[in-house]
């Protein structure tokens, strides 16, 4: 994107997928709204960093292909955090969360390949690990990660960090298992109370959540995701934005009044 944004040769679009951390946030914060236009993928992520070329929001998708939706009477007692394990992602909480509502959980994702994470899995998960109230999947994928998605009674998200968007919390509501997580970065974006999970201020709250994820329909949740969440859906925005992205380079003069438009979400 660096060459491109010095001189470019077209309209460029680029979706912001991480993160705006220095030095990033500098960098895009020096581009020119008349040589990129950014597309970030919540409004969280968006509103971090205000004074960047934004020029829409859009959603990720998920492919709802490779998911299943879980029947109500499909759904296992358990718990499952689907997640690198990393403090960010607050699996510490998530196993004080499960214990405290008498539920097994179900941890799945690699470990952080850094030393923070190696230690935080050592000191705060790893004790906890016993094969029957706490099992630990390292790698899950396909037909694995697909049934632990749809037959979870929910997902548990005690995020400690503003994540840009959530992309396992969309397959889980997309799955028909409702999110109960923290309302941090997109996470208020993404699920709606009581109809695709549960917004919680602390453990004490995810505990009392998990009780209610049960009176989730899974067909009703499953339903509201995969219209949220649909690559087609995404695709009509992002075609959205191409073509005024075209539009504006044939008309420099209007870029600039384009950067204050409403966002595509």
């Amino acid at each position: 994107m660096l060459g491109l944004a010095i001189k470019p040769p077209a309209p460029v679009i680029h979706t912001v997928h991480a993160a705006l951390d220095e030095p990033v946030r500098t960098f895009l914060e020096s581009l020119a709204p008349d040589r990129v236009r950014l597309v970030a993928i919540s409004e969280a992520q968006r509103q971090s960093v205000a004074h960047v070329p934004w020029t829409a929001t859009v959603h990720n998708a998920v492919d709802l292909t490779a998911l299943r939706v879980g029947q109500r009477e499909g759904k296992e007692a358990y718990l499952l955090s689907l997640a690198r394990i990393c403090a960010a992602k607050g699996q510490h909480l998530a196993i004080e969360a499960a214990r405290r509502a008498g539920r097994r959980l179900v941890l799945a994702g690699k470990i952080e390949a850094t030393p923070e994470g190696a230690e935080y899995y050592e000191r705060q998960i790893a004790p906890a690990v016993d094969g029957d109230r706490v099992t630990y999947l390292r790698d899950v994928s396909g037909e694995e990660k697909t049934r632990l998605l749809a037959t979870a009674s929910a997902l548990l998200a005690p995020l400690q960090w503003d994540e840009p968007f959530g992309l396992s919390m969309a397959e889980a509501m997309a799955s028909g298992t409702p999110v109960i997580a923290f309302p941090r970065g997109a996470a208020p974006e993404l699920i709606t109370p009581g109809k695709t999970g549960f917004l919680v201020a602390d453990v004490e709250e995810m505990v009392r959540a998990v009780a209610q994820a049960d009176r989730v329909d899974p067909e009703q949740c499953a339903a509201h995701a995969r219209a949220q969440f649909d690559p087609r859906r995404m695709a009509d925005r992002y075609l959205r934005v191409y073509e005024r992205a075209i539009a504006e380079w044939a008309t420099p003069t209007s870029i600039t009044a384009s950067a204050t438009e409403p966002a595509i979400a």
